[in-house]
């Protein structure tokens, strides 16, 4: 990847000489901006990451929120660094994408939460988990055959409104999804018999949520440098057990609790052959294809539409096979680990730009060209 840093590079200046200078002035002035671009998507990407493994998870119970987590974290951790070792150079940043954890939610509660379909035993944590992240493993495969295939380039048939249209439903579903813990329900209740079930609400619950969401929705009117989702979490957090301090816990609904901690390994791999070759391989692989299939779907297609909205705010050109190839691969090696689908970060990557991150690190600027080319843009320029 080229990336100018505004510096006059001269093949024929003696060591030492001015050349030299301006470009470790340079270097050192984009590992500066790397590593504050860095900390500041990271700050933004943990509370909301955290939030998204929870709602991918929680359909399966209570004692598997904590992995839901983990589940999220190491999503963020090994698919960008998969990403870079398949030859990703820009600034783009890589977190948990709503949308699909609402599909593995979706999954998680019709396919594995239903004790009618017999998948799964859910007090064996391990086995349902697997198969969970085996859905996870195939999307990625299948985003991977999708770039290999160059179907990347089909992304500008899509027409703007029906994208639109897409997104939008799944933010009223996530909404959706979130009223039940929102006021404090013990087992779902559908939207329509909400009225009926008001004398269930727990009012505390209820207040410490929206206590979350206002501040979130007002954060910018009192800082600039905290992101939103951050202000949300520790007036959240804050409220939760002020709340709980004046006496009123039994009110309130249980904290996330421990989340385990290891050495992450790729336990899951083995789960994955366990499962391909049981008795009942057919049925199961029915479903985790044709469900791989449909995540793979969105996935590409929420991918490449981050990546071409990101192209006039970081200057970087995205190729969308070779993106499709290295989020698939990403996926598949998360999905390993224990980790649900990941895509790119939109906010993350533009709070990144804003802090002066300009590629993953100073020293792979002298990496073989990759996915990104540095370009020029009347809305880039005046951003």
């Amino acid at each position: 990847m080229e990336i100018s840093d505004g510096v006059s590079h001269d093949p024929v200046s003696r060591p030492g000489g001015p050349a030299r200078g301006k470009v470790e002035s340079g270097w050192r002035a984009s590992l500066k901006g790397d590593l504050a671009g860095g900390v500041t998507a990271a700050v933004l990407t943990v509370p909301g990451a955290a939030g998204l493994g929870i709602l991918a998870l929680s359909p399966l119970g209570d004692q598997y929120v904590s992995h839901g987590i983990l589940a999220a974290l190491y999503c963020a951790v090994f698919v960008p660094l998969t990403a870079l070792a398949l030859g990703a150079r820009g600034v783009m940043m890589y977190s948990p994408r709503g949308v699909l954890a609402f599909l593995i939610a979706a999954f998680a509660l019709k396919s594995l939460a239903n004790p009618r379909s017999g998948l799964v035993r859910l007090e064996d944590v391990h086995q349902t988990l697997g198969v969970l992240f085996l859905v996870v493993f195939l999307a990625g495969l299948f985003q991977t055959a999708f770039g290999a295939f160059r179907l990347g380039t089909l992304v500008k048939y899509i027409p703007s409104p029906v994208m639109a249209g897409f997104l939008n439903a799944a933010a009223v579903l996530i909404f959706v999804a979130q009223v039940d813990p929102m006021f404090g329900f013990q087992q779902h209740v559908p939207l329509l018999e909400l009225p009926a079930h008001l004398g269930s609400l727990q009012p505390m619950t209820l207040l410490v949520g929206l206590t979350t969401a206002l501040a979130m929705w007002h954060a910018r009117k009192f800082t600039r440098s905290i992101p939103p989702p951050l202000v949300g979490l520790l007036a959240g957090t804050a409220a939760y057990y002020l709340v709980a301090g004046l006496g009123f816990g039994q009110t309130l609904g249980s904290v996330i609790g421990a989340v385990p901690t290891a050495i992450p390994t790729p336990t899951y791999l083995a789960s994955f052959v366990d499962l391909v070759t049981r008795h009942d391989r057919w049925r199961l692989l029915a479903v985790v294809v044709s469900e791989g299939m449909s995540i793979a779907v969105i996935a590409a297609l929420d991918g490449l539409l981050t990546a071409k909205g990101l192209e006039s705010v970081t200057d970087q050109r995205a190729d969308g096979n070779r993106l499709l190839i290295q989020l698939g691969a990403g996926n598949m090696v998360g999905a390993c680990f224990g980790g649900i689908p990941c895509g790119l970060n939109m906010v993350g990557t533009v709070s990144a730009y804003r802090a002066g991150s300009r590629s993953w690190s100073s020293p792979w600027l002298s990496w073989p060209p990759s996915s990104c080319s540095h370009r020029s843009s009347p809305a880039s320029r005046a951003w």
